[in-house]
C-alpha cells in the first residue's frame, strides 16, 4: 500500500497492547470526525496488526473516494507498559481531477487512471503510468500514432486539475513488418 511511506514495520504476532490513544494529525483535507469514523481500532480495544492494516486500507479508500489522489499517511504504533498509541499523520494533498479530452475512453480506463495517479509517488511517475495505460488502450484499438499532452492547473490551490489531451491519430487494422 502506498501509505506505508515512512511507517514502521509492525509485527503480525498475537494481539497486542490495549490502545490508550489514537492521534490523528497533519493536513486532513476532510473533517476530523469523518476520518476518525473510518478507523475501527479505537481507544480501549486491543491492538491487532491485521485490523490496523484494514484501517489503513479504509483511509486510502476514503481519500480516493473524495478525490484526494495524492494522499499519503505516515503511521506508527508506540507501546509503553501494555498501552499503545496509534499515530496517523495525514497529508491529503489537493483534490485531483483528471479531465480527458480529444478522444473517448471507457469509464473503466478513467477509473484505472485515477487509481494509478493515487498509487504514484511523484509527479513524473504518475504522468508516465497514466500515459502507458492510455497508450495500451489506444494501441489495442489500432491507434498507433497517439499523442498525449498533460497540463496541470492548480486553481484554487486546494484543487489540482490535470488536463489530458489525447489525439489518437488514424486507426489501422494492423501493422505489417517488411524485412529487406
Amino acid at each position: 500500500l502506498k501509505q506505508e511511506r515512512t511507517g514502521p514495520v509492525l509485527s503480525a504476532g498475537a494481539k497486542g497492547a490495549v490502545i490508550g490513544r489514537v492521534d490523528l494529525g497533519g493536513q486532513l483535507g476532510l473533517p476530523r470526525r469523518t476520518v476518525m469514523k473510518r478507523l475501527k481500532l479505537k481507544e480501549g480495544k486491543r491492538f491487532d496488526y491485521f485490523a490496523f492494516r484494514k484501517d489503513l486500507e479504509r483511509l486510502e479508500k476514503l481519500y480516493f473516494e473524495n478525490g484526494f489522489l495524492e494522499y499519503g499517511v505516515d503511521h506508527r504504533k508506540e507501546e509503553t507498559a501494555g498501552r499503545a498509541v496509534l499515530a496517523y499523520r495525514i497529508s491529503a494533498g489537493p483534490r485531483v481531477q483528471l479531465i480527458f479530452s480529444g478522444a473517448e475512453i471507457p469509464p473503466s480506463t478513467a477509473a484505472r487512471a485515477r487509481r494509478l495517479w493515487m498509487d504514484g509517488t511523484f509527479a513524473g511517475q504518475r504522468v508516465e503510468d497514466v500515459r502507458e495505460l492510455l497508450e495500451t488502450e489506444f494501441y489495442r484499438n489500432g491507434h498507433y500514432q497517439l499523442e498525449i499532452r498533460f497540463e496541470e492547473q492548480a486553481v484554487p490551490p486546494e484543487t489540482k486539475t490535470v488536463l489530458i489531451d489525447m489525439s489518437p491519430g488514424p486507426r489501422y487494422d494492423g501493422i505489417l513488418y517488411r524485412f529487406e
